[in-house]
């Protein structure tokens, strides 16, 4: 999954914030090579963790770094979910 792909499936999130979030370590992307161009790729896993951090961010005002932990660990454990 490309950025695009992620930014267009999180309704509110910005490019740079994604870009922020992988510098920071809070998503890792995988990255390859074509030609002369290296590209970021993302997972399935990573569009869920950003998803439901992102609605951390905007339904409580969590800050992104427990925001990300809490989306991580609601994954681990789907019984946690608040939909």
């Amino acid at each position: 999954m490309t950025p695009k792909d992620i930014i267009e499936k999180t309704p509110g999130l910005t490019r740079e914030q994604l870009s922020y979030y992988v510098k920071m370590g809070r998503v890792v992307s995988r990255k390859h090579t074509r030609g002369k161009n290296k590209y970021s790729e993302f997972s399935h896993k990573n569009l869920l963790v950003i998803q439901n951090a992102f609605y951390y961010f905007q339904e409580f005002g969590t800050k992104p770094k427990t925001a990300f932990e809490k989306a991580r660990e609601e994954l681990k454990q789907p019984e946690l979910r608040f939909e």
